[in-house]
């Protein structure tokens, strides 16, 4: 970011008032790591451990019941390793009057240790360095100096692809693929302690090898991915294998759990007497059950732990269920100020089951396992209000180098929880979301309501690690959200959908409003799905790279949503992704501006501003005049036309983000990165009669979407297929365009033709698309057939009608360097007969061959068969 203006130093009203307060209060106990706890925990003897200072409370909250002023606790400098998790339970409490403070001394960082130093290193033949653990136990991370350190992984640069899908029953989760040549080898050393990391769509599933047959490249994993579909594995899937100790080299390490040792191997010019090597040892540093007004102020808290469960790990989104390296449950008034939390493996702090009325103030979240700060709980728990957080806080940190364990960590979580506030914070490098806030997809009331996100400045999101997310991403029906005065910029993605504001499924009654959205990879805002009564307001939406806006509806519950009065401002491409909005958006009063282009500004389907302003009342093109966007200076300039044409309210963002302006940890070293961005894609070939896939099995390699009914798309034995003794038989149980099942692929020149066999059952509507996905699925050639099996082409032309219940060849043919005019090409064969029709229309906006599918549009209960599925070349 080159020259967005940063606010003076600031403190807020609570945060002034928290420094007079620390200033004023004198400690009741003191903790040195000099002290003993047979001390009498004063500043001349002061306790040795905080577990011990926590006991001294307890015993003078029993002494003065009626106490009107805080219980301090100072802990002075130096590093504590914590001989176990530090519980607060509800006798560690405070009152409102009262609350107990344990805080760092004056000038001093006291560092809380969820870890134990390694010492005792002897050197080994390569360069190898080898401590004997005091004690067997698992961990999976490990810290040398402060700076996260990887386990031994293959390969060294990037990821392995997976060969081919393992046979699987229909519905049944996925749990072994085909690997690639030697990419996996049965004899290496602690098989099953070795981890495939898969990456999906939005999220990746970390599951330990359970066996590996080397005669048939078969690798089946010690568990299941949690869903058949949306976290499949198949050729499209990428993946590497961390913890193979035949890979370990320099500045890598290996712990042995049989012989309980660690292996090091340094970097160039480390030397071991010289490195701190902390293994994670607690999953957490403290944790909070039934607590009331406990404070966390200026302590440094880190090196917690976090392992793969015996079965993996793999989880729906936004790593909602990793817990917090500080954790709370049915707690209020826990607040954590002015601290530092770093070198996690999980999310720094968690405001979890029935929290109420927490914060993390002021602090310092760095090189993060997941995420930042979790508030609230994830889907099981929708109808249980108890569970519910509410009225927590996080305000003025710096949260910064999230993801290292868990790519879809966010840097802000907000599942089942109302009336919390996200503002002023700073949430940079991320591979995922910035803020997330919501966790249902369907329309109807909804846990997570009446949340505000505010003053933000996050950036740096996704970066090619993982897709379909957001600066700000939302879920579900949130009355009384309010997104307003946040920066978001530079968010780039894997395979698709990386926007600035992303209201994803059943998104309503939220209002984003004067925010700052720029180069966001496929745009700067998206409304998707069956939201309503969403109000987009006074926003200036910029430099989208593939697209600017994706406004879409649909669903018989969908109402209008608002989309007024915003700046939108461009450099090449088209202002909306499929052309026009969704006829159910109102929109008024925006402005356009088109920078390379400023006069001849195209709204879908040839549409100039003047027959555009019929969709969009009172909309404008005009240069909105900001002062140097070149430098990132999008403030207006006097003379801006936008108030005049449009309303337009302006606004600068120049306080947004955090007021630290000199952070702790400037002073550790740079968290690398965990994981490489996305490889490109792999050429994929569709060449399948199904004889090799076993009756009852669906198509491998194939995504199927059939309200998670995989039987509905299932091979069968059939001596009528169209060749062999086997096809595919799609079975139409459900309304609207499912079983859908689709396949990703790349083409991106030259000539390509996908051909099938079909046999139509009575009723029978399937259609077959081919869309290029970057940016974003534009529909290219396509063939569907309607209720009287007139067989279609794009744009409702019509070609002949197909046979009831025999075999009839369709092959479609488009040649991707060709210019869009020439169209494409249907050819039909059937009865030793072919019919071929050319000049067929192509989407201008189709240039790519990424995706196929098939869509079922009949009414329930017909069915259709394929066979002989071939891709060409």
């Amino acid at each position: 970011m080159k020259n967005f203006p940063l606010a003076p130093s600031r403190l807020t009203p609570f945060a002034f008032a928290m420094a007079i307060a620390s200033a004023a209060t004198a400690a009741d106990f003191v903790v040195s790591p000099k002290g003993s706890d047979t001390a009498p925990g004063t500043a001349r003897a002061p306790f040795a451990t905080i577990g011990r200072a926590r006991l001294a409370v307890r015993a003078l909250k029993a002494e003065q019941p009626g106490r009107a002023t805080p219980i301090v606790v100072e802990i002075r400098g130096g590093t504590y390793y914590l001989p176990e998790t530090l519980a607060f339970g509800a006798e560690d409490s405070g009152t409102a009057a009262a609350p107990v403070v344990y805080q760092a001394a004056r000038g001093e960082e006291p560092v809380l240790s969820a870890g134990v130093p390694l010492t005792g290193w002897t050197a080994q033949r390569g360069g190898r360095m080898v401590a004997k653990l005091p004690e067997a136990w698992k961990f999976s991370q490990l810290y040398v100096n402060d700076q996260r350190r990887p386990r031994p992984m293959l390969p060294k640069q990037g990821y392995y692809y997976v060969e081919k899908s393992a046979p699987t029953e229909p519905n049944a989760l996925p749990n072994a693929f085909i690997y690639g040549g030697d990419d996996i080898r049965a004899d290496w050393k602690n098989l099953s302690e070795i981890e495939v990391c898969i990456f999906h769509s939005w999220n990746m599933s970390r599951i330990p090898i359970a066996a590996v047959d080397a005669q048939t490249r078969l690798v089946t994993l010690a568990g299941a991915t949690w869903h058949a579909s949306l976290n499949d594995i198949t050729p499209k899937n990428w993946y590497r294998l961390e913890n193979v100790a035949e890979a370990l080299s320099m500045g890598e390490w290996y712990l042995d759990e049989t012989a309980a040792t660690v292996t090091y191997i340094p970097q160039r010019g480390e030397r071991m007497s010289r490195l701190t090597v902390v293994a994670p040892r607690h999953a957490a540093a403290a944790t909070f059950t039934h607590a009331q007004h406990i404070t966390f102020r200026g302590l440094t808290l880190a090196h917690n732990n976090w392992n793969v469960p015996a079965t993996g790990y793999s989880y729906a989104q936004a790593e909602a269920i990793i817990p917090g390296l500080i954790h709370a449950t049915y707690s209020s008034h826990i607040r954590v100020e002015d601290c530092v939390i770093r070198n996690t493996g999980t999310y720094a702090a968690a405001f979890a089951h029935g929290c109420r009325d927490c914060a993390v103030t002021g602090c310092e979240l760095f090189d993060l396992g997941a995420g930042g700060v979790s508030i609230g709980t994830e889907w099981k728990d929708d109808h249980h209000p108890e569970t519910f957080a509410y009225t927590c806080t996080v305000e003025n940190n710096l949260i910064a180098h999230g993801s290292r364990v868990h790519p879809a960590g966010m840097g802000v979580f907000i599942g089942h929880g109302a009336t919390n506030r996200v503002t002023r914070n700073t949430i940079r490098d991320f591979y995922n979301s910035g803020v997330s806030v919501g966790w249902k997809w369907l329309p109807g009331p909804n846990p997570a309501h009446a949340n505000e996100v505010s003053w933000n400045h996050i950036h740096t999101l996704g970066q090619g690690r993982t897709s379909d997310m957001g600066g700000i991403y939302t879920l579900g029906e949130q009355p009384g959200t309010v997104l307003c005065n946040n920066l978001i910029h530079d968010a780039t993605r894997a395979r698709y959908g990386a926007w600035g504001i992303y209201f994803d499924s059943a998104s309503s009654h939220i209002r984003a409003e004067s925010n700052i959205v720029l180069r966001c990879e496929d745009g700067s805002f998206m409304l998707s799905g069956i939201g309503q009564g969403n109000t987009v307001a006074n926003n200036i939406l910029a430099l989208g790279q593939k697209n600017q806006l994706f406004l879409s509806g649909g669903g018989d519950d969908f109402r209008t949503s608002h989309i007024h009065r915003n700046i939108i401002y461009w450099h090449d491409g088209d202002p909306f992704l499929f052309g026009w909005p969704d006829p159910r958006i109102d929109l008024a009063s925006n402005l356009y501006w088109r920078v390379n282009a400023p006069r001849d500004i195209d709204f879908g389907n040839s549409t100039p501003i003047g027959k555009w302003r019929e969709r969009d009342t009172a909309a404008a093109v005009a240069d909105p005049l900001f002062t140097n966007p070149a430098k990132d200076d999008f403030t207006l300039r006097p003379d801006t036309p936008a108030p005049a044409l449009t309303g337009f309210r302006p606004f600068t963002l120049a306080n947004a983000g955090c007021a630290i302006t000199k952070p702790k940890t400037a002073r550790l070293p740079a968290p690398p990165h965990t994981y490489a961005p996305a490889p490109a894609k792999k050429h994929i070939t569709i060449r399948d009669g199904f004889e090799d896939t076993a009756s009852g099995q669906g198509p491998q390699g194939w995504v199927v979407f059939a309200n998670n009914r995989r039987d509905l798309v299932t091979v069968i034995d059939d001596p009528t297929a169209a060749s062999g003794n086997r096809c595919l038989r799609v079975n139409d149980q459900i309304a609207s365009y499912e079983p859908h099942f689709y396949i990703d692929v790349e083409r991106r020149a030259g000539p390509v033709t996908f051909a099938f066999d079909l046999r139509l059952r009575e009723g029978a509507q399937p259609s077959l698309e081919m869309r290029d996905t970057d940016p974003w699925y534009k529909a290219g050639p396509s063939a569907s057939v309607s209720a009287d099996r007139t067989l279609y082409a794009a744009r409702g032309q019509p070609l002949l009608q197909l046979p009831l219940g025999e075999w009839v060849r369709i092959e479609i043919e488009a040649d991707l360097s060709a210019p869009a005019a020439d169209g494409y090409t249907i050819r039909v064969t059937h009865g030793g007969e072919t019919r071929t029709f050319t000049g067929l229309y192509r989407n201008p906006a189709f240039k790519t061959l990424g995706w196929i599918g098939f869509n079922s549009n009949g009414p329930v209960g017909n069915t259709y068969d394929l066979d002989n599925l071939l891709l060409t070349p």
